[in-house]
C-alpha cells in the first residue's frame, strides 16, 4: 500500500450496477490519493488496484453513503470532498488507432490501442485477426496496450470488447511475412521551432512514427545529428542548446531495405511570437465581434475588485477597463480564434476566481515554493507526483503570483502552471495547440521550511542527502515533473509560455 494509507471503506452501494459492490477504497495519506481495489468474489485476493482521484491533500480517511457517494476527509486542506456517482449511460465504446499498425506473424509485438469509453482491464479482451491478444492493460478510458498474436498474412481486424460493448478497427493491423520488396518510407515529422523551456535548453520531441513499410513493417529507427547516434526509438524527447538541429531518421523494414529522413529543430531565445494575449473573444463563442465590444463597453471604467470587472474584459491587463480595451477588442475581430487562444482563453476564465490567493488556498491551493523573481510564488493543489497525465487548459494544477500589496492578500494573480508527472511519461506532454508551449522539468528538485500551509523554500540540482538533511519536512524530486508556465495576467514579453517572464 501506498505510505501511511489510513483510511479504508468497503464499497456497498448497488450503484453502477453493483459493479463496485465489495470493492476497497483506501486514502493515501502521503500520496494523497483515492485509491480502489477489486478483489476476487471469495474475497481472498486482489484482482485489480487502480487511482481512482489524485491531487488531494493529505488524504486521511474515507466513507461511502448509501447513495455511492464517496467522502474523503483531507487533512491538509481542512475539508471533505466528495465524488457523486454519474451513471448517465454510456451506449458504446470506439477504436480509433493502433500503433504500431504492422507486424511479425509470429506476434510478440507491443502495441497501443486507442479509442474512447474503454473500462477496467479485468473486463476487457482485444482480438487481432480474431485471435486474443495477450498482456492487455487498460490505461484509462482512452488508451490500452496489448501484444499481438500469431496469425497469417494480411490485414486483421482489431477488435476491443467490454461491459458496455464492442467495436472494431477494419483491417487495422497488418501482418507480414517477409520477401517484399518495397522499401519502407521514413517520416521524421514537420520542421519545429521551439522557445528556451528552462536555463538554456529546450526539451523536444522527435516522432518518427508515422513512418510505414507498403510491403512490411518497421523494425528499427535510428535518430542520428552531425552522424551521431541520438537515439533508437520510434519516438523520443531530447533536450537542445539554443540553435538550430539537423537529425537524420533512418528506418529500416523487416526485408533489410531502409530509408532516410530529416527534421529540423530550432531552438530560440525567445518564442517567434512573443504574442502574449489571446484571441478576444469575451463570450466565449469562438468570435470576435461587436458583442464582445458591446460587453467590455458595459463595464467600461471599473476597476480590479469592483463588479463587473473581470480580466476576460481587460486586454490590456492593467487593472483598469479603459479605452485601450475597448481598441484592442475591436482590433481582435474575427469570426474564428486560433485554437490556442480559445485554449489560453479557457484557462484565463478557468482561473480568474483565484485573483485572490486566499480565494485560491480555500479551494485546496497549497505553497509549493516562495516566491521567485520572474517565476513566482507557486501555488499547487496536491505533490507533482500526485497528478495524472490529462492536459486540461481550464485547470491548471498550479497558480502563478506576484507580490502586490495593493492587491487583496498581498499577492497579484500572474498566470498558471500545468504539471504532468514525469515518472508518468518521460515525453514532453501535448499540451496547448502550439509548439511554443515550452515543458520543462527540474532535476533534483528539493522544497523545505514547510511552515503548516506551505514551503518557503526551494533548489534544483540538489542531491537527495542534502535534501533530506533542511528543516522543516524537506521533499525531494530527482525530476520534478513536466511543467509548462502561461503568463496570462501578467504579460511575458519573452513568449507567453516562456518559463521566465520579466515582469512575473
Amino acid at each position: 500500500l501506498p505510505a501511511s494509507t489510513d483510511g479504508l471503506a468497503e464499497y456497498t452501494a448497488a450503484t453502477f450496477g453493483g459493479q463496485m459492490q465489495g470493492d476497497l477504497l483506501m486514502a493515501a495519506w502521503v500520496n494523497s490519493e483515492l485509491h480502489r481495489v477489486k478483489l476476487s468474489p471469495d474475497g481472498r485476493s486482489v484482482v485489480e488496484h487502480t487511482t481512482l482521484a489524485t491531487g488531494l491533500q493529505n488524504a486521511l480517511d474515507v466513507a461511502v453513503g448509501p447513495d455511492g457517494t464517496i467522502y474523503v476527509a483531507e487533512y491538509g486542506a481542512n475539508r471533505i470532498t466528495y465524488f457523486k456517482p454519474d451513471e448517465t449511460p454510456v451506449s458504446d465504446i470506439s477504436v480509433t488507432a493502433i500503433q504500431p499498425a504492422a507486424g511479425p506473424l509470429t506476434g510478440g509485438q507491443a502495441v497501443t490501442i486507442t479509442g474512447a469509453n474503454f473500462t477496467t482491464t479485468a473486463e476487457t479482451t482485444v482480438t487481432i485477426g480474431g485471435a486474443p491478444a495477450t498482456s492487455v492493460i487498460v490505461h484509462n478510458s482512452t488508451t490500452l496496450t496489448a501484444v499481438t498474436p500469431p496469425n497469417t498474412a494480411g490485414a486483421k481486424d482489431v477488435t476491443v470488447t467490454n461491459s458496455i460493448g464492442s467495436d472494431t478497427l477494419a483491417g487495422g493491423y497488418q501482418y507480414a511475412a517477409g520477401g517484399g520488396t518495397t522499401p519502407p518510407i521514413a517520416d521524421a515529422g514537420p520542421d519545429q521551432s521551439t522557445p528556451i523551456a528552462h536555463n538554456t535548453h529546450a526539451h523536444v520531441t522527435i516522432d518518427g512514427r508515422n513512418s510505414v513499410d507498403p510491403d512490411g513493417f518497421i523494425v528499427s529507427y535510428e535518430w542520428r545529428e552531425n552522424g551521431v547516434l541520438v537515439s533508437q526509438n520510434a519516438v523520443d524527447s531530447l533536450q537542445l542548446e539554443l540553435g538550430t538541429h539537423i537529425f537524420e531518421l533512418r528506418v529500416t523494414d523487416n526485408d533489410g531495405y531502409t530509408d532516410t529522413d530529416d527534421v529540423r529543430v530550432i531552438v530560440t531565445q525567445t518564442a517567434e511570437n512573443p504574442e502574449p494575449y489571446y484571441c478576444f473573444d469575451v463570450d466565449g463563442n469562438g468570435a470576435v465581434n461587436s458583442a464582445d465590444l458591446g460587453l467590455v463597453a458595459s463595464v467600461f471604467n471599473r476597476r480590479f475588485g469592483q463588479p463587473g470587472y473581470t480580466r476576460l474584459r481587460d486586454w490590456d491587463a492593467n487593472g483598469t477597463i479603459n479605452s485601450a480595451d475597448l481598441g484592442g477588442t475591436a482590433a481582435d475581430f474575427t469570426s474564428s480564434c486560433p485554437q490556442v487562444d480559445r485554449e489560453v482563453r479557457a484557462a484565463t476564465a478557468g482561473m480568474e476566481q483565484f485573483q485572490n490567493i486566499q480565494a485560491a488556498r480555500n479551494s485546496g491551493f497549497f505553497q509549493g515554493t516562495p516566491y521567485i523573481p520572474g517565476q513566482g510564488l507557486h501555488m499547487i493543489k496536491g505533490p507533482i507526483d500526485s497528478q495524472d497525465l490529462i492536459f486540461e487548459a481550464a485547470a491548471p494544477e498550479s497558480l502563478l503570483y506576484k507580490p502586490d500589496a495593493t492587491r487583496p492578500g498581498g499577492y497579484r494573480l500572474a498566470g498558471g502552471m500545468w504539471v504532468i508527472p514525469y515518472s508518468k511519461t518521460t515525453l514532453p506532454p501535448d499540451g496547448f495547440s502550439t509548439n511554443d508551449d515550452a515543458w520543462h522539468y527540474h532535476d533534483g528538485l528539493c522544497v523545505w521550511g514547510w511552515n503548516g500551509s506551505g514551503y518557503t523554500a526551494v533548489a534544483e540540482n540538489t542531491t537527495e542527502q542534502w535534501c533530506m538533511q533542511r528543516p522543516g519536512n524537506p521533499i525531494w524530486m530527482a525530476k520534478a515533473g513536466w511543467l509548462v508556465h502561461l503568463w496570462n495576467y501578467i504579460p511575458n514579453p519573452k513568449g507567453r509560455f516562456v518559463e521566465v517572464n520579466p515582469n512575473g
